[in-house]
């Protein structure tokens, strides 16, 4: 077994601090048999003008050591080390360390292939920032026209920077003049200083129909790359904030993002209004779906979907006081046809859900959950763009009611192609009528939400050519719809239906592109290798809490009225919130729901929820 070293501050993390007193500490995990060996360790730093000091980091043999979360196995010691350390602005460590004078020093990168660590120290957080953008980026494009604007984030300073772009031609984009190493394209970047300041790019996409991403050039500096699909020139922006911590410079250009992005789908609101029963139409913000606890059926009953699964999960949630505020249906409550070897090969039979398996159909399910579990207040399903994972079934009714063609698709994985790589699709010029059908049909069975999935699949297809796809999730608010597609057809992200952009490849051309607008939209994105993942949750904070469990291993031997002291936004909860759990003695239960009502709070600007909880360990 080889040694292993734990640091705090951590190791390859970047660590702000406010006091420039640094207590560091190390734990040194060696084979137990080795534990009264001269283990030494060193504490190499750099300050910031790159010059690095080495500093002896002295083994702990009496006094207050460091408590563990878990002990030491059998086979293994733990030795605890220490050190003091007064940082200026900031510092970058490492560690090596030997079992002996008598043993080569071993550096805790080549052993465990961890990278440096970086200290910032932060002690005039509270003071304002440069008023001026050309203060924090040096040498910025004199050819692109920047302003100044009011944050609605705390502490954070608000700029947008805006370019002048050409009308769209063919197989064109527009790029700036500087750059900076990015492996992919990116809608969002951030810069940490060495003062602990968080500078934050957002791209702005949808407006004036341009998408706005950063790449990188050989230089390493920003970059815009511009994408205009517009006939006539325009002009592209990209917003700036600068914060103390990085949540409040990322809420600062979002809030502003979705500022411009509100003004800037009005247009497509009046045009969906036009072929949309105006009764049906709610406005809501995006956040109503995502900032609470959501449920998708997918993370826990797959794709064997049935009404009494669905209905039996909702009550067990409920039983154990879990109570969700947005609910996804994922994939198979569809009515398919099960041909071929695979859901790769299964087509959409029709608009109504699976009669074996829900036989009552979506309304009466859906009209159960919200009269049963009142908690709930959105309602999503789960759709492929192209119907479902093969399209619609050539044979089945939906096939017969809308004009559809055949299409060939390609695959780097020959096992998730259709049958013979041919796919029925709803035609261009039926596009329009299908969606509003679809979608007409959700609300009335009362959903108000889809997670639309496969899109990356427009890039596979090779007849038609995908360069010209005609499907709605590319008309989004605030963009035309591209060709082939009337503005009826944008109804797909209108807020009567907020866009769960899920799973886009990034392997293909312009995925970037798309993904910039789910981005740019208001779709919650969480990437992964290979694509993104989408996700939802609900609407207020009390909605989303219950009972906190935290697992103590010594919890037996603490009172929880003079060891413990819980706050919520900082302020102590009433006592008889907290106690132990009457199940399990090593868990401490924590009921935020009852504490929240209690105290009357709100969730204020950031839509999150701080609990803390303080407690001390006695010696024994």
């Amino acid at each position: 077994m080889a040694p292993f070293i734990g640091t705090y501050p951590p190791l390859g993390n970047v660590t702000q601090l406010q006091d420039p007193h640094v207590d560091f500490q190390a734990v040194l995990e060696v084979p137990k048999e080795q534990a009264k060996d001269s283990w030494q360790l060193s504490l190499w730093h750099s300050d910031s003008k790159g010059e690095w000091t080495e500093t002896q980091v002295l083994l702990v043999t009496s006094g207050v050591q460091p408590t563990d979360l878990h002990e030491a196995s059998e086979e293994t010691a733990r030795l605890y080390f220490r050190t003091e350390l007064t940082v200026q602005s900031s510092l970058n460590f490492t560690i090596k360390f030997r079992q002996g004078s008598e043993h080569d020093w071993r550096w805790v990168r080549d052993e465990q292939g961890v990278d440096d660590g970086t200290v910032i120290i932060n002690a005039n957080g509270s003071q304002n920032g440069p008023e001026e953008l050309p203060d924090i980026i040096k040498g910025l494009n004199p050819d692109l026209k920047w302003k100044s604007h009011a944050s609605q984030s705390p502490k954070t300073q608000l700029w947008s920077i805006e370019a002048a772009v050409n009308a769209a031609k063919e197989d064109e984009s527009t790029h700036g003049k500087s750059s900076f190493q990015l492996d992919k394209d990116a809608m969002l970047c951030s810069f940490l200083s060495p003062k602990g300041k968080h500078l934050v790019f957002l791209g702005v996409s949808d407006v004036n129909d341009v998408t706005t991403l950063f790449k990188s050039g050989d230089s390493g500096h920003l970059n815009l790359y511009i994408r205009n699909d517009n006939s006539v020139s325009t002009t592209a922006t990209a917003l700036v904030a600068v914060g103390d911590d990085i949540e409040s410079a990322i809420a600062a250009v979002m809030y502003h993002a979705r500022t411009l992005l509100t003004a800037a789908t009005a247009d497509v609101a009046e045009a969906v209004a036009e072929v949309t029963p105006q009764s049906e139409l709610k406005p809501a913000w995006y956040e109503k779906w995502y900032d609470g606890l959501g449920y998708c059926t997918w993370n826990s009953l797959g794709q064997e979907l049935t009404e009494e699964k669905v209905l039996k999960a909702l009550d067990t949630l409920a039983e154990n006081n879990i109570n969700i505020s947005s609910l996804i249906i994922d994939d198979n409550w569809q009515d398919i046809d099960y041909r071929g070897d695979g859901q790769w090969q299964y087509g959409w039979n029709d608009f109504e859900a699976e009669p074996k398996t829900f036989p009552r159909g979506l309304k009466a399910l859906v009209s159960d959950i919200r009269s049963k579990h009142r908690n709930i207040q959105h309602i999503a399903v789960w759709h492929a763009l192209l119907g479902y994972w093969a399209g619609l079934a050539p044979n089945g009714p939906l096939a017969k009611r809308y004009k559809t063609v055949t299409v060939t698709r390609n695959d780097t994985e020959p096992s998730q192609l259709p049958i013979d790589g041919l796919m029925t699709l709803v035609a261009p010029s039926d596009i329009p009528t299908f969606y509003n059908d679809f979608y007409h049909f959700l609300s009335s069975s009362g959903i108000d939400g889809v997670k639309t999935d496969g899109q990356y699949m427009i890039d596979t297809l090779t007849s038609p050519p995908p360069a010209a796809p005609s499907f709605p999730p590319t008309s989004t608010p605030g963009r035309s719809p591209p060709s082939g597609t009337s503005r009826a057809a944008s109804s797909l992200a209108s807020p009567q239906h907020p866009p769960d952009w899920d799973m886009f490849q990034t392997v293909h051309d312009y995925a970037g592109f798309r993904r910039g607008r789910a981005r740019g939209n208001g779709g919650y994105n969480k990437g992964k290798d290979g694509g993104v993942e989408a996700g939802c949750a609900g609407q207020d904070a009390g909605g989303a809490l219950g009972v906190l469990g935290i697992y103590i291993s010594a919890l037996s031997e603490l009172s929880v009225e003079d060891d413990f002291m819980v706050t919520i936004q900082g302020q102590p909860i009433p006592p008889h919130t907290v106690s132990k759990n009457s199940q399990d003695e090593h868990v401490l239960d924590v009921d935020i729901e009852t504490a929240w009502k209690e105290m009357e709070l709100e969730s204020g600007w950031s839509n999150e929820v701080e609990v803390k909880v303080y407690f001390g360990l006695k010696k024994k």
